[in-house]
């Protein structure tokens, strides 16, 4: 090879090496990466409720015929059992957010007064949920119910939330195991 494409090549490796984080900074990168893909993973599994829910709703009406409810009742009840099979993943999205929040409050703010970074720490994922909620009521539109029952049913699942938190945490932690055992088995299968 030509020694100037050598030089280039040398240079260009030790440019990307220059860029690996090492020490704390690789470990607080693995650990933030760990976050964002949890989260992202349970985002997904709650808008893969809200699809499902969408997708049911439209196989029923092609195929037969819906037992006589109006149909503000029917999106209710749709919206409504999308929301409480996708509870538990939204927690759990939430606590993965929270102690992101937590993590990059102490990165950040590390010289700041603990009630700010507790403020920081308690806003940033419940914005992040709302923000979700957003997005997943956008794509869910033929499904929601008028705003009033809409309301009624997001202060429902709050209050279902506050009642069940750990029992939801622990469907979430067994969901969670029973996953990566599949996926770990998979991965023994083909080595």
């Amino acid at each position: 090879a030509p020694a100037p494409a050598i030089r280039a090549a040398q240079a260009y490796t030790a440019w990307l090496q220059s860029m690996q984080l090492q020490g704390d900074g690789a470990t607080l990168a693995r650990i933030i990466a760990r976050i964002l893909l949890q989260v992202l993973v349970n985002c997904a599994m709650t808008a893969a409720a809200f699809v499902a829910a969408i997708y049911l709703v439209g196989v029923a009406e092609r195929s037969f015929a819906l037992p006589d409810m109006d149909e503000t009742t029917q999106k209710s009840i749709v919206f409504g059992g999308a929301l409480l099979i996708s509870l538990p993943f939204l927690i759990a999205a939430y606590r993965k957010l929270k102690a992101l929040a937590l993590l990059l409050a102490e990165m950040v703010m590390a010289q700041q007064v603990p009630l700010i970074q507790r403020a920081f720490a308690e806003i940033i994922p419940l914005v992040s949920i709302a923000l979700i909620m957003l997005l997943i009521g956008s794509f869910s539109r033929s499904i929601l119910p008028p705003m009033v029952v809409l309301l009624s049913l997001l202060l429902a699942a709050a209050l279902v939330t506050l009642a069940l938190w750990r029992p939801f945490v622990r469907l979430h932690t067994r969901l969670q195991v029973a996953l990566f055992d599949t996926l770990n088995e998979k991965a023994d299968e083909k080595a």
